[in-house]
């Protein structure tokens, strides 16, 4: 059963790993489509940004039309946010080691609900039973 519980974390920990790693790659992908200078023109360089190619494996999955207002959100979010927001090599500056930091805050509340979990089970397991009885 610990077996089964660490393999579960496992999938787990490589899921948490891959969502993480692909946000700071499209955060880069897209800042790196940014022209020199401010995020004045962030709002406009994702409008404009060409959708990455889909997988084939993924297209029955994932519609278009959904990446399609994805992108549109984005950029009004950014649009709206643009004055506040510093230039893009330092807006990536941080975002990347704050994405990270949170990678490993989740990676380690995975492993102490798994240790917890790990603990439990053999605190609490049912013990097989040891019979003196001899055959006869």
């Amino acid at each position: 059963m610990t077996a089964l519980l660490w393999g579960v974390a496992a999938l787990l920990a490589t899921g948490w790993s891959l969502t993480v790693w692909a946000a700071v790659s499209l955060t880069g992908w897209v800042l790196g489509a940014v022209p020199e200078g401010g995020t004045g023109q962030l709002a406009d360089a994702v409008r404009n940004l060409p959708a990455p190619p889909l997988p084939e494996v993924l297209a029955p999955w994932i519609d278009t039309g959904w990446l399609t207002a994805l992108q549109t959100l984005t950029a009004d979010l950014l649009a709206w946010m643009g004055p506040w927001l510093p230039s893009t090599a330092t807006l990536m500056g941080w975002l990347s080691p704050l994405a990270w930091t949170a990678w490993a805050l989740g990676m380690l509340l995975l492993l102490a609900f798994t240790g917890l979990a790990h603990w439990l089970l053999r605190r609490f397991a049912p013990r097989p039973s040891t019979s003196t009885a001899q055959p006869v």
